[in-house]
């Protein structure tokens, strides 16, 4: 579903450099609203593109529809260097490997994936980077104007793509503009007649099949399957995850059909190891992980092969091969396994408080049984070492098309073994109403299973900002601090947002100063965790750089 959190920040930008002269900056704060302007000018037109709000069913002639639009463009496929990648878990992040692995090797890489949390340039990625808001712009507006003019031409039946294929279309546009060695472009939805199969791979990877838009894809793991081996090309060398028996059979037999070889990949653990990785290094976080660098460690290989000219050997390609370490420890994405460290604004005696976002956008029952133990494993650890955790708060919501006692079921097990101190239900601030229910009626019905299975009192909030104005009112008030204390980003995971703050960790470190935290679990729905980051970044004292050095850092 698209995102509308894109829109730049209105005050003038702060340059993080103190060196930076009075002249430049009043140029930076020019340039910054000529920017601004341009790139809402953008959103609105990208968002006009939005035909509808719910997938009801698949649309057959996607494909035929992007290969029309390409060739309006003139834009050759051929000349790109695909691997493809579809599933149903852990697919993005399969992706999101493959880039960090061939980048660290030394390769410029593309990389398409969806959706985004905050930023929809965090889409298309050029050697990691999002695109400059100012070449974001410049080449969707080639590629509208174009599309727009055969669209309106009346001897001609071709119409405007929709959101998710004019993004498709654009991402490949800007793929043949840069100069990239390889693209790496995850499927949106499916496999068969999703907008990205116009592509001829290199090399094709299914990750791990469970039940996510079966109202589109079908109820059973069969029908979903036959969707997403719909990727599979005559003669392309092409992987699975491990798989359901019944998953797999219908893989191996689309194989066997369209004419292409068809291998298992072992979870990374269970790969050779030339470059040794234990599973703990990759960057992004979970059990699963594992299974989704095994696929990854395949790909990339099967990609190095063929790129050097040479036969792929098959005991070649479930090896860790020399410099993948890097690529996989460096590996990030936002909203999976994330966390934030937020700090109060107050630099009086407040060095020891932190409020720890948590932020895993999981939303199939196998997904947020991984982020379930890996939130728990944190607050273990924190345990360990002697972190005071003054709260311990769970925030919830799936969407209508979800069964949501499904994956509510994980969760009562995190909270048998970690009790909450309280559990929050709240929409994402694009949420829609469903299955004949009022996005109030489904949240509360979400809520009153969790009551009714722990006999615990629950909590619903309408929005997003909602929920962020309560759980700082509650950080504030439970650590002791001023009523409309701000709080600011302070770091992603380990590494700090702003140079003072290491020094400041450092005196800490030294005084011995016993650590508070403030912990925040979201999970079940990646838009609320997407919209939860926005906000909470738009409260930062500087919300632009916040949100630049986030959409960095995740690369």
């Amino acid at each position: 579903m698209p995102r509308n959190h894109d829109g730049i920040c209105s005050s003038a930008l702060r340059c993080l450099s103190s060196g930076t002269s009075d002249d430049n900056e009043m140029r930076d704060r020019a340039d910054n609203m000529v920017a601004s302007s341009e790139w809402n000018r953008t959103k609105d037109a990208l968002l006009k593109l939005i035909t509808k709000r719910t997938r009801e069913r698949l649309r057959t002639d996607a494909v035929e529809a992007t290969r029309e639009h390409l060739e309006q463009l003139h834009l050759d496929l051929s000349r790109l260097s695909v691997i493809h990648v579809a599933g149903t878990k852990g697919k993005g992040s399969t992706c999101s490997m493959v880039e960090s692995i061939l980048r660290s090797k030394g390769y410029r890489t593309g990389l398409y994936t969806s959706p985004h949390l905050i930023d929809v340039r965090e889409r298309v990625r050029i050697n990691g980077d999002p695109l400059s808001h100012d070449k974001f712009c410049r080449y969707f507006w080639e590629v509208h104007h174009a599309l727009k003019m055969f669209s309106d031409d009346e001897q001609n039946d071709s119409q405007m793509p929709g959101y998710f294929r004019f993004l498709t279309v654009l991402a490949f546009k800007i793929f043949l503009s840069e100069p990239i060695d390889v693209a790496i472009v995850e499927v949106g939805l499916g496999g068969r007649f999703d907008a990205t199969n116009v592509v001829s791979p290199v090399v094709c990877g299914i990750t791990s099949l469970g039940f996510d838009h079966t109202n589109v894809l079908g109820n059973t793991i069969e029908e979903i399957a036959f969707q997403k081996a719909g990727i599979l090309k005559p003669g392309v060398l092409s992987f699975t995850s491990p798989q359901r028996p019944n998953a797999m059979q219908v893989l191996e037999e689309q194989a066997r059909q369209v004419g292409c070889p068809l291998l298992q990949a072992p979870p990374m653990s269970q790969c050779a190891q030339r470059d040794e990785v234990k599973a703990s290094d990759i960057g992004l976080k979970g059990q699963v992980q594992d299974i989704n660098a095994g696929l990854a460690v395949a790909l990339s290989n099967a990609w190095l092969a063929r790129n050097q000219a040479g036969p792929a050997k098959k005991e070649d390609l479930f090896v860790v091969s020399e410099g993948f370490r890097e690529g996989l420890r460096s590996v990030k994405m936002l909203g999976r396994c994330q966390r934030l460290v937020f700090a109060p604004r107050s630099k009086f005696s407040t060095r020891n408080l932190e409020m720890s976002y948590y932020l895993d956008g999981a939303h199939t029952l196998e997904s947020v049984e991984c982020g379930a133990r890996w939130y728990g494993s944190h607050v273990d650890t924190a345990q360990r070492n002697d972190v005071k955790q003054v709260a311990n708060i769970l925030v919830f919501y799936c969407s209508g098309d979800r069964d949501y006692k499904s994956l509510l079921a994980p969760l009562f097990e995190l909270h048998r073994s970690h009790p909450f101190t309280k559990v929050l239900f709240c929409p994402n601030n694009e949420a829609m109403d469903t299955k004949g229910m009022t996005i109030s009626s489904w949240t509360q019905l979400i809520a009153a299973h969790w009551e009714e299975e722990t006999g615990r009192a629950t909590e619903i909030l309408e929005n997003v900002n909602a929920l962020v104005n309560a759980l700082s009112a509650e950080a504030n008030e439970t650590l002791g601090l001023a009523k409309d204390s701000a709080w600011d980003l302070k770091a992603n995971g380990d590494q700090l947002f702003a140079p003072h703050e290491a020094e400041e960790a450092e005196e800490r470190s030294r005084a011995m100063v016993s650590k508070q935290e403030f912990n925040v679990y979201i999970t079940g729905s990646l838009l609320l965790c997407g919209d939860t980051l926005e906000e909470l970044l738009s409260r930062s004292l500087k919300p632009y750089e916040a949100k630049e050095w986030i959409l960095k850092y995740s690369k």
